[in-house]
């Protein structure tokens, strides 16, 4: 096996990990959700799009305007989500694995920008509808995994945690993966 597979192969398990297992950020209670992870955004989609005037009501950055944008920007997260499966494909194209590797490495920049409540232009848009991430942890204090790194502060007095962290580590090895190539030799 060839070392550039080899490594899309551990940051594709880094970034599933990272997405499913840890936390990405925590903070205030809303409604009591407090952690934001790619599990809870899972848990959160049907109600996502099965009743979006619930995020509407409870969020008070969404206006009911935003029913539309709500639906858009789920679509996204599901596929920033499924990064880590996008680099597991990646093991038979390089391309395929550099494509995972970005989207990975954009969520990461998407929750700093959001744990530290930072508005930059166009970015304040995707900043309001991260909030579809935020849910109450499944197994209080075992998953997801919250680690706190860095106090962000934010209107949040969000935390960022060890998952984003661990996100672009995988989003870093499969890019350095994919650039070295992933054919047997």
């Amino acid at each position: 096996m060839k070392i550039g597979k080899l490594i899309v192969l551990v940051s594709a398990i880094v970034t599933l990990v990272s997405t499913f297992l840890f936390s990405f950020s925590y903070g205030d209670p809303i409604d009591g959700r407090t952690h934001i992870s790619g599990i809870g955004f899972l848990f959160n989609l049907p109600e996502i799009w099965g009743n979006p005037g619930y995020w509407i009501a409870t969020f008070p950055a969404y206006t009911s305007e935003d029913t539309m944008l709500i639906y858009a920007f789920s679509i996204l997260y599901l596929v920033f989500i499924l990064s880590g499966v996008v680099q597991l494909v990646g093991l038979k194209s390089k391309y395929v694995a550099i494509i995972g590797s970005i989207i990975a490495i954009i969520f990461g920049i998407m929750m700093i920008i959001y744990s530290g409540n930072i508005a930059i232009g166009d970015l304040e848009l995707m900043n309001r509808f991260s909030g579809l991430f935020f849910s109450a942890p499944i197994a209080p204090g075992v998953w997801p995994l919250d680690v706190p790194i860095v106090d962000m502060g934010g209107w949040l007095n969000s935390t960022l945690s060890l998952g984003t962290i661990t996100l672009f580590i995988g989003g870093g090895l499969g890019m350095v993966g994919g650039i070295l190539g992933i054919k047997d030799i």
